[in-house]
């Protein structure tokens, strides 16, 4: 994936700083919503007006332009801790600084075998860690980047006597059981591997309320997700058969799994829009794949590509990717050696 950095210059500080505050805002954004958010659209179309303009300015500067996009059902793409288990954590975290289990754990507490220096560089290292990201990274999808921080962060926040008594409460094993039934119902809908007929049924709805557009998108969404193991299918069709190497010319998030089937008699080679057409031969590419955001991306469009490296339009498709974006214009194009 391509990131975006903060970048160092003579407003690096200033920078830093909004890295730092700006990923801890969205850490707190991704993981405290709500696995059920129907109000996402809304949310995604009018939250740079609604937020504050001193939040909202430095973080579009510096940013992704998705950074504050949310979703209706948690995704692999951006789904980080989640809202429940980040809701424990609060709770485990406030319920620990109240004085009331101060008596109860005094005679629980042991030596600890490691000498406190050591023990506190170990709470502290994989913070110091999460802030080395936050002042270089400007990432949209911070809360799911992180992941492996998580295990790391938590110790900090969660030991010490108090919480052995904590997870003995009533209503921690309460809360503890809420969240496992919420998640219930997010891998029984979610869209990448549903478990249930969602096509039969949304289509059965949509034939009997077609001009609802909750369904509609519905659909839409369970369909593209249903052919994501394979999203390129079609475009993979218009290249000729047993060709056995193909480049790729898109955005780094644009999936590429598609491009090396068959398994074992395909390689996929990675091209740049900077890349001259010598560089390209050298590694044995004649065919290459392009998408027509990335273009957008580069700030440059296919045609002008097209006139600079001499390649020939074999074919067009579309195909979505994304929902949030739409079709996007695929040109399957070969180099004249």
């Amino acid at each position: 994936m391509v990131g975006v950095g903060l970048g160092t210059n003579r407003h690096g500080h200033e920078k830093s700083l909004v890295g730092i505050w700006g990923n801890a805002f969205l850490f707190l954004l991704d993981n405290l919503v709500p696995p059920f958010f129907p109000a996402a659209s809304w949310w995604n179309q009018n939250a740079l007006t609604v937020l504050p303009k001193a939040v909202v300015t430095p973080l579009v500067a510096n940013f992704e332009s998705s950074f504050h996009w949310l979703w209706e059902l948690p995704t692999e793409d951006w789904v980080g801790l989640g809202f429940g288990l980040g809701w424990l954590v609060v709770l485990a975290v406030t319920a620990g600084r109240r004085r009331i289990f101060t008596r109860r754990v005094r005679d629980c507490v042991r030596p600890d075998p490691l000498p406190p220096v050591i023990q506190s560089g170990i709470l502290i290292a994989g913070w110091v860690a999460l802030l080395a990201y936050c002042v270089k990274s400007g990432m949209a999808t911070g809360a799911r980047l992180i992941s492996p921080y998580y295990p790391l962060l938590l110790p900090l926040l969660l030991t010490g006597a108090k919480q052995s008594e904590i997870i003995r409460r009533r209503w921690w094993a309460v809360s503890v059981w809420i969240v496992i039934g919420m998640a219930v119902p997010v891998l029984v809908l979610t869209p990448a591997r549903p478990l249930w007929p969602a096509g039969t049924i949304l289509s059965h709805l949509q034939n009997r309320y077609p001009g609802h557009a909750l369904i509609s998108r519905a659909l839409k969404v369970y369909s593209i997700y249903g052919t994501r193991a394979d999203p390129l299918a079609g475009v993979c069709s218009l290249l000729p058969p047993e060709l056995p190497v193909v480049g790729f010319l898109a955005r780094g998030d644009d999936p590429d799994i598609s491009l090396w089937r068959p398994y074992g008699t395909r390689r996929v080679e990675h091209v740049l829009v900077s890349d001259s057409p010598a560089s390209i031969q050298q590694r044995g590419i004649e065919y290459i794949v392009a998408g027509e955001f990335n273009f957008e991306l580069s700030g440059t469009t296919f045609t002008a590509w097209q006139q600079q490296t001499g390649a020939q339009l074999v074919a067009t498709t579309n195909a979505t990717v994304r929902v949030s974006e739409g079709p996007q214009q695929w040109y399957i194009v070969r180099l004249r050696f």
